[in-house]
């Protein structure tokens, strides 16, 4: 079992737009907790989790519009929870699947809106063998297999859509 905590307390360059001019707006202020675990359950069965907890706030106190409130597109909470089982009677072979969860977002740093938080799941999985005698590994991921439609980012007066279902596929070769 591997557990983490870390703390942080960031202040970095802020932004803002005022009409049409992208400008400094002082510093913004991050600090929270990260904390994460990954354990080996048996033989076949890795969980991982992950969870952040953040306070964050502009501190320009000379732009009332933005002083205290959040900066955009930054969730208070993010989550994780992976989950990878290796089949025992098909050595090689394992399966996947994680959780993902991205909290409500400001979609500007006046805070005039906010996008709702979301969750996705993957869905995998992945085969090592070896091919010419050289170790070999594909693998399949599903991501969003609910095919959930969801903001995935905001800010600069723009806010990204998520990606729906999507399949990757990937192979590697070591030599």
């Amino acid at each position: 079992m591997l557990l983490q905590a870390a703390y942080f307390d960031i202040k970095r360059p802020s932004t803002t737009t005022t009409g049409n001019v992208f400008m400094m707006n002082g510093l913004a202020h991050y600090k929270g907790v990260e904390l994460a675990a990954s354990v080996e359950v048996t033989k076949q069965l890795s969980l991982i989790a992950s969870t952040v907890f953040m306070n964050a706030k502009q501190l320009n106190a000379a732009s009332a519009s933005t002083f205290g409130k959040v900066p955009e597109n930054t969730p208070e909470r993010t989550a994780s929870l992976f989950a990878e089982y290796r089949l025992q009677d098909v050595p090689g072979l394992a399966l996947s699947g994680g959780l993902y969860y991205v909290g409500k977002r400001a979609v500007d740093n006046a805070n005039q809106a906010f996008i709702d938080s979301y969750a996705t799941a993957s869905l995998g999985a992945r085969y090592t063998t070896k091919v010419a005698g050289k170790r070999s590994t594909f693998q399949a991921v599903v991501d969003n297999v609910t095919d959930k439609d969801y903001w995935s980012t905001a800010g600069n007066g723009l806010l990204g859509v998520g990606l729906p279902r999507t399949l990757k596929l990937t192979a590697k070769m070591e030599f």
